[in-house]
Order: structure tokens, then C-alpha cells, then sequence
């Protein structure tokens, strides 16, 4: 059977310790986390950089989207694959335009 990333619908935000300029501990509030045993990246991915668009989001009670001129499409990440401690094999990011990181999904 071939391994498979299950994104979660909404990244998680993380808190990661890096050193030597990779990731070396994985902190999230809804998890164990823990010490990183192998690693594998960055992979540097950006996207909808040449364009503005509105966002459109969702509030839970809201009958009708929202549209926000708030802020752009795009994204601009770096994308690593860590295993942790905790048996645990994720995808965690580097959101270069706010300078914060997120869990984007594990691997079965």
C-alpha cells in the first residue's frame, strides 16, 4: 500500500523550533508532537503572486459568503515532511508571507 497525505481541512498552526535551517521539534495544541527524527524539504511553493483577487469565506451561521478585499490569493511556503517522536509522519509549512507555521496533514 502506498503511503498517503490526509490534508486536514484547515492547516493547524504549529509552533516549530528550527536549527541549523531545518525543523528539529513540532508543537501543536490539538496533538503530542515532538522532537523531529527525520525530516525531508524544504520544498519552496508559491502561487497567485501576479494577482489581487477578494476572498470569499464562510461564517458558521452565515446563509451567504462574504466577500473581503482584504487580502490576495497567493501563497509563498516552504514544505517540509517530518517524522516525529510521537510515531507520527506530517506535512508541516512555513507560511513565508506571515512568518508562521502550520500543520497541513499526515501521511498513512
Amino acid at each position: 500500500m502506498c503511503p498517503m497525505l490526509r490534508r486536514f481541512r484547515v492547516p493547524v498552526a504549529a509552533r516549530v523550533r528550527v536549527q541549523k535551517g531545518h525543523p528539529v521539534r513540532v508543537m501543536v495544541a490539538r496533538m503530542s508532537g515532538g522532537e523531529v527524527v527525520h525530516w525531508s524539504g524544504p520544498w519552496r511553493t508559491s502561487g497567485q503572486w501576479w494577482t489581487e483577487a477578494p476572498e470569499v469565506s464562510m461564517n458558521p451561521g452565515d446563509t451567504q459568503p462574504s466577500r473581503k478585499t482584504v487580502g490576495v490569493l497567493s501563497w509563498d511556503r516552504d514544505e517540509w515532511d517530518v517524522s516525529l517522536t510521537d510515531g507520527g509522519v506530517y506535512r508541516i509549512f512555513h507560511d513565508r508571507r506571515v512568518d508562521r507555521w502550520f500543520l497541513e496533514g499526515m501521511v498513512d
